[in-house]
């Protein structure tokens, strides 16, 4: 897609050709990030991407150690399988702007005693993984992508961004996705255009979609941004 535009806009009579890149690929955009200022932000921004297998293996190790000795329901050959469930949770910890103090007992006092177990277990394993990640200086890709949305949406606030800019093709299901987004529209030359949207349907239907219709994605977006009636 991207050499696709790049190539029309090089074929036309365009003197410029505008900078294209992945929305979760915001290098680009990073250099204008003031770090001092963004404090409790350094390290996801300063660090380095972490390889999916080296999480992987970071994570079985952690779940061996926490659970072969301690679960008498473990299986040995069940470690990766669940490896592979936590990274994909860490991630959706971070895309939901969630961190692993989520897991604090408070938010689980009515749960059975066993996962009430299983939940102190994967704080455990949460505390361990993210003190190695520390010490070798390393986050995940959605931690950086949240970090970096985050970061420049605040820069924006006091000192917005005066070239144009859009995001094209995005409903913003993530909340770091979404939150961005909304900064971008938010610009004096920035401007958002999502796919498929039914520019046509009443508003009032828009209230009855559920979570099966194709456009639902959309109520959901302008639900997070706060966008009711005809707005």
């Amino acid at each position: 897609t991207k050499q696709l535009i790049q190539s029309l806009f090089m074929d036309s009579s365009y003197p410029i050709t505008p900078q294209v890149f992945q929305l979760e690929d915001l290098s680009a955009l990073t250099p204008l990030i003031p770090i001092n200022q963004m404090s409790e932000l350094v390290y996801p921004l300063m660090a380095k991407v972490e390889e999916p297998i080296q999480q992987y293996c970071q994570l079985e190790e952690l779940i061996i150690k926490f659970l072969s000795s301690k679960d008498p329901n473990y299986v040995a050959s069940s470690s990766f399988d669940l490896a592979l469930s936590l990274a994909k949770l860490i991630d959706e910890l971070n895309n939901s702007g969630l961190s692993y103090e989520s897991f604090e007992q408070k938010y689980f006092n009515d749960l059975p005693c066993f996962w009430s177990s299983s939940i102190r277990k994967l704080k455990k394993i949460f505390v361990e993984y993210d003190n190695w990640q520390r010490k070798l200086n390393i986050v995940t890709k959605s931690a950086k992508y949240a970090a970096e949305t985050a970061a420049l949406s605040r820069l924006w606030l006091n000192e917005p961004y005066q070239d144009p800019i859009l995001i094209v093709g995005s409903t913003g299901s993530r909340l770091s996705t979404s939150n961005f987004m909304k900064a971008v529209a938010s610009l004096p030359q920035g401007a958002v255009i999502l796919p498929g949207l039914d520019t046509h349907m009443a508003s009032s239907s828009w209230g009855m979609i559920m979570s099966e219709h194709p456009q639902y994605g959309f109520v959901s977006l302008a639900n997070k941004w706060m966008l009711f009636g005809n707005d």
